[in-house]
């Protein structure tokens, strides 16, 4: 619940982003509202390196070469898992946030302004009951299903994708945003148990390095998705894209689930062995 909360912030600076892209680019100049962006972010970061508390300490420090602690963060199956769904879910999730306003634009016709907006408040206020959801859910499970925070966020991914394709096939603005808030909401079960599953199989030394690694696996997602988005979308479309990257987030979701089940308990009990 802690880090779906957490998360919920990013949500909600994407919905007023979203918006706040799109009027400048209406009204000023999308590369002014850029700079101003980057300025206000560049005096909070002042403002958060007084403010924010020094980490706490570990009660005890893993002992051994640093080089083969770090390398035993791929030991577990069921972080390799996590990690190739993260890959094909950040593939759609960065699709729709780079293109999707552009896509409503041209299709509906519709500004800058109102495309940015409905490509945004809907997805992510959706996204952000999905990740309150999630939390909750897996952390109630949990206490019964000690590899739920997998199962909750390869549920997400499941039931997701086909809505993320559809949100591009489809030929009506407001089928679109019925299907980009279901989207959304599903979404929002893997973006509140991504870090909480990865904990789970992982020892609390490499905690950072593995948050880390995933985030980093995002980004490439995102860099290479976009980039076929937009080279792909004259010849094969935004719908023909996103149903060859759905059936990947599927594929990736149901080996999630194969090696939560075979590996989780080997995985997790490895983890708390070397906290011990």
């Amino acid at each position: 619940k802690a880090l779906g909360m957490h998360q919920s912030a990013q949500l909600a600076g994407i919905v007023a982003g979203g918006w706040y892209g799109g009027w400048m680019a209406d009204h000023v100049s999308w590369r002014i509202g850029f700079g101003a962006a980057a300025i206000a972010g560049v005096v909070y970061s002042a403002i958060l390196s007084r403010q924010l508390p020094a980490s706490q300490s570990q009660k005890a420090p893993q002992a051994g070469n640093p080089i083969r602690t770090s390398i035993e963060l791929f030991r577990p199956a069921c972080y390799l898992a996590l990690a190739a769904a993260f890959f094909a879910f950040c593939a759609m999730l960065w699709i729709f946030y780079a293109w999707l306003p552009s896509f409503l634009a041209e299709r509906y016709h519709l500004s800058m302004t109102m495309s940015g907006f409905r490509a945004t408040v809907f997805v992510q206020t959706a996204c952000g009951a999905g990740v309150v959801a999630g939390g909750v859910l897996a952390d109630h499970f949990s206490k019964r299903i000690p590899a739920a925070r997998f199962f909750v966020a390869a549920a997400g991914i499941l039931i997701c994708a086909p809505f993320g394709y559809l949100t591009f096939a489809v030929h009506s603005l407001p089928a679109a945003t019925v299907c980009s808030s279901v989207y959304g909401f599903f979404s929002g079960l893997m973006v509140a148990n991504v870090f909480a599953a990865a904990y789970d199989v992982i020892a609390p030394g490499n905690f950072g390095l593995a948050a880390g690694v995933l985030n980093m696996i995002g980004g490439f997602a995102a860099a290479i998705a976009i980039f076929l988005a937009g080279l792909l979308k004259g010849s094969l479309g935004f719908s023909g894209l996103l149903a060859w990257v759905a059936l990947g987030c599927v594929i990736a979701a149901v080996l999630l689930i194969a090696a939560a089940v075979k590996e989780f308990g080997r995985d997790h009990a490895l983890a708390r062995a070397e906290l011990s």
